[in-house]
């Protein structure tokens, strides 16, 4: 949208892999939408104009993974997928809990930024 990129990937979390980078850019870009938004909309959004890219593409990203994985038969491949499941019902739990409250503020968009972070940190690198 119109303002800078508050949510980045840091240098030290690029992977270099396979589009891999671009992916995780692209889950970023999302929340920064969600943020360009908040700005907006006096800090809150209502949470159905939420998550359903978000989703999407987590989805999308963590499948294209995987596939990778199983292509350079990964050891860890069923671990790496035991982590996607559990990072895709934790989106789902806070979709839940915003849909709830009716509206999603910025404390809700960290929460997708550190799951995005602690998806790239501690399973991709």
């Amino acid at each position: 949208m119109g303002y800078s990129r508050h949510y980045a990937l840091p240098e030290a979390a690029r992977i270099q892999y396979n589009a891999l980078d671009e992916q995780h850019e692209s889950l970023l870009d999302e929340l920064n939408d969600y943020l360009d938004m908040l700005r907006g909309n006096a800090g809150r959004v209502p949470a159905d104009q939420c998550f359903d890219r978000l989703s999407d593409k987590m989805r999308s990203h963590f499948l294209h993974e995987e596939e990778i994985m199983a292509g350079l038969r990964y050891h860890g491949l069923d671990w790496h997928i035991g982590h996607h499941r559990e990072s895709m019902a934790r989106l789902q739990t806070l979709r839940r809990q915003c849909i709830d409250k009716g509206y999603i503020d910025i404390e809700d968009i960290n929460d997708c930024f550190s799951q995005v972070i602690d998806d790239v940190l501690r399973a991709d690198l």
